[in-house]
C-alpha cells in the first residue's frame, strides 16, 4: 500500500513539474475595462481586482462585458470561475458556453468551480459578456477575473500553480483509500482496525475536498455537479472520523460527561449528514444551506479534539505526536484565514490567494498514524505482559500443566454448563521418599514423567492440571458417551512402558467421578468426590505393597 502511495506521489510530482515548465506560454488577465450589472445598478470601466459589492442573493442577476484585446492570438481558451450560478457566456452576440439554465428548472443545485471556456478564432477585439444567474443565497461579493490562455496549454499553465496541492491531495486520496479498504476487510478481525478505518476515511475526505476545492477535479471530470456534490459531502464527513478516532480512549477514560458528549456530537454528525443528503436527492434544500450548521460541527468537534488530547497530554502523557500534528494543521488553518482576510483588504488583487490546509491536514494525517503506531505498540507490550503474567498464574512452571487457580475457574465455568463432566484426580505414591532418597531433581522428573503420560492418555481438549506437589487432576468437560475405565487402562499401560527402563519408578494412586451421579453435580463436589475415591486407591496401594508413607525402596 505505501508503495502505491509512493508511486502515486512520484506521479504526481513528476507531472506537476513537467507542467510547470510549459508555464511561460501564453497567459493574460482581463482586469480592466469591464462594465457590470448587478440587477439593476449599472458599473462602468471597472477593474476587477478592486471591484466588491454586496453578497449576491438567490434569483440575482450578475453581467459584465467587456472588449478583448486586439492582440491575443486564436485557438484561445478563457478561464471562468461559476458560484452557484446558471452561466452563459456570449461573444458577439453568439453563445459559446451555457451551464446550469436546464438544471435549475429542474431543481438541482448547481456547482461552483473554474471551467474553461474555448473562444472561436478570431475573437480578438470583440464584445465577450458573461451572464450569471445566482441560484443560491450568499453567493459571492467579487468577480474572479476571467483569464486567457493558449488552447494547447491552457490546464498546464493553469495546473501548474498547484503542484503541491495536487501531490498532497492525491497523496490523502490514494492513502485514505487504501487504509479504508484494507482495514473495512479486516475489521471484523481484528477491533483495533477501528482507528486506522478512521485515519484513512479522514483522509480519503480531505484528499478529495482537496482536489475539489483547488478545482484540480477538472483532471478527472468536466462535470461541475459532481465536482461540488464530492467537495460539500467530503467536508461533511469530516467530523465523523475524527470524533470516532477517540471514542475507544473516551470509554476508557470513562467520564459520564465526555462519553455523553462524544456520542451525541457523533449522533448529531449522522443525522444532519443523511438529512442534508436526502435533502439534496428531494430537492428539500441543497447541501449548499447546510454549510453554516456544519462549520459550527466542526468547530465544535475541534475543541472537544483540542480538549481530549490536551488532558491525555497532562495525565498519561499520550498522544504527544498526535497533538503536534494536530497544532501544526490549526497553525496552518489560522494562516489560510489571516492570508484571506489580508487578500479580502488588498487593494490590489493581482496577487492570488493560496491555501496550504492540505499540507496541514497531511501532516495531521501522518500524526494519526504515528499516533495510531505507537498506540498499538503501547497495547502489544500489555498484551504481551499480560499474557505473561496470565502464563505464570494458570502454568504450572514445571510441567506446563494449568494450576490450580486456572482449574478453579474451569470448575466455575462448567457449573455454568449442561453438559455431563468427568474429573480424574490422581496421586504420585512415594514421591517424598523419592525427593528424600534421590533428591528433588529426581522429583521433579518423575512429575514430569508423569505429566507427559497424562498427555498422551487425554486429548487436547481435555484439562490438565497439577494442583499440588504431587496432585493432578484431569477434566473432561463434555463426557457424554466417554469411557473413563478405558483412559485409565491407558494410562496404567504408560506407566508399565516408561518404568521398564527407568530406575526410579512412576507409581499414581487414581479416582474418578462422574458429574451424572450427583441429582444437581457441582464441579466442587464432584471433585472431592473423585478426590476420596483417589485416596482409597491409595490406601489399597499401602495395604497391598505393604509401604508405608515415608520410606520407600525404589522397585514399584
Amino acid at each position: 500500500m505505501l508503495l502505491f502511495v509512493f508511486a502515486m506521489t512520484l506521479f504526481a510530482v513528476g507531472y506537476m513539474a513537467a507542467i510547470k515548465s510549459r508555464s511561460n506560454e501564453y497567459n493574460r488577465k482581463l482586469i480592466d475595462g469591464w462594465n457590470i450589472q448587478i440587477n439593476n445598478d449599472l458599473y462602468q470601466s471597472v477593474n476587477l481586482a478592486d471591484f466588491k459589492f454586496p453578497v449576491t442573493q438567490k434569483g440575482d442577476w450578475v453581467s459584465f462585458w467587456a472588449e478583448l484585446p486586439a492582440d491575443i492570438p486564436d485557438n484561445v481558451t478563457m478561464r471562468i470561475s461559476m458560484i452557484h450560478s446558471a452561466t452563459r457566456v456570449v461573444l458577439n452576440d453568439s453563445i459559446v458556453y451555457d451551464y446550469g439554465w436546464d438544471d435549475y428548472e429542474a431543481g438541482k443545485m448547481l456547482g461552483f468551480g473554474s471551467r474553461f471556456v474555448h473562444l472561436p478564432d478570431g475573437a480578438a477585439g470583440g464584445k465577450i459578456k458573461i451572464i450569471m444567474f445566482v441560484t443560491e443565497n450568499n453567493a459571492f461579493s467579487t468577480i474572479t477575473i476571467p483569464e486567457l490562455y493558449d488552447e494547447s496549454t491552457g490546464y498546464a499553465v493553469y495546473y501548474s500553480k498547484y503542484m503541491i496541492p495536487f501531490v498532497v491531495a492525491v497523496t490523502l486520496t490514494v492513502a485514505g483509500l487504501c487504509i479504508s479498504l484494507v482495514t473495512f476487510c479486516l475489521y471484523f478481525k481484528s477491533y483495533h482496525m477501528e482507528k486506522l478505518f478512521c485515519i484513512g476515511i479522514f483522509s480519503l475526505c480531505i484528499g478529495l475536498w482537496t482536489l475539489c476545492n483547488y478545482n484540480l477535479d477538472y483532471i478527472f471530470t468536466d462535470n461541475l455537479s459532481i465536482k461540488t456534490y464530492i467537495e460539500y459531502l467530503a467536508l461533511y464527513l469530516v467530523p465523523f472520523p475524527i470524533l470516532m478516532y477517540f471514542r475507544e480512549d473516551v470509554e476508557k477514560r470513562n467520564k459520564a460527561w465526555e462519553c455523553f458528549f462524544l456520542y451525541a456530537l457523533v449522533i448529531i454528525e449522522v443525522q444532519l449528514f443523511l438529512v442534508s443528503i436526502a435533502a439534496q436527492i428531494f430537492n428539500w434544500a441543497h447541501l449548499s444551506d447546510f454549510l453554516p450548521v456544519y462549520i459550527i460541527l466542526l468547530m465544535v468537534a475541534v475543541l472537544f479534539v483540542c480538549h481530549l488530547v490536551l488532558e491525555d497530554l497532562r495525565k498519561e502523557k499520550s498522544h504527544k505526536v498526535l497533538m503536534l500534528g494536530f497544532a501544526v494543521m490549526i497553525l496552518v488553518a489560522l494562516r489560510d484565514l489571516v492570508a484571506y482576510c489580508a487578500d479580502k483588504l488588498r487593494t490590489n488583487g493581482l496577487r492570488e490567494y493560496r491555501s496550504y490546509v492540505s499540507v496541514g491536514a497531511l501532516m495531521f494525517v501522518v500524526a494519526l498514524l504515528v499516533d495510531f503506531i505507537m498506540e498499538m505498540r503501547r497495547q502489544l507490550y500489555k498484551s504481551a505482559e499480560t499474557k505473561f503474567l496470565e502464563k505464570i498464574a494458570y502454568e504450572d512452571v514445571l510441567t506446563g500443566l494449568s494450576t490450580r487457580r486456572k482449574c478453579e475457574e474451569i470448575f466455575e465455568e462448567i457449573d455454568k454448563r449442561k453438559y455431563e463432566y468427568i474429573i480424574f484426580q490422581f496421586d504420585l505414591n512415594n514421591l517424598k521418599n523419592t525427593n528424600d532418597d534421590f533428591g528433588h531433581e529426581a522429583g521433579d522428573d518423575l512429575i514430569v514423567r508423569f505429566a507427559g503420560m497424562l498427555r498422551e492418555t487425554f486429548n487436547e481438549g481435555e484439562t490438565l492440571g497439577r494442583m499440588g506437589g504431587d496432585e493432578f487432576i484431569a477434566i473432561v468437560t463434555d463426557s457424554y458417551g466417554y469411557n473413563a475405565h478405558d483412559k485409565v487402562e491407558r494410562l496404567q499401560e504408560l506407566i508399565v512402558e516408561d518404568n521398564a527402563d527407568k530406575e526410579i519408578k512412576v507409581s499414581v494412586s487414581l479416582g474418578y467421578c462422574q458429574s451424572s451421579e450427583f441429582k444437581d453435580p457441582k464441579a466442587v463436589d464432584v471433585y472431592k468426590e473423585a478426590d476420596k475415591r483417589m485416596y482409597k486407591d491409595k490406601e489399597a496401594y499401602y495395604r497391598r505393597t505393604g509401604k508405608n508413607r515415608r520410606r520407600n525402596d525404589t522397585q514399584n
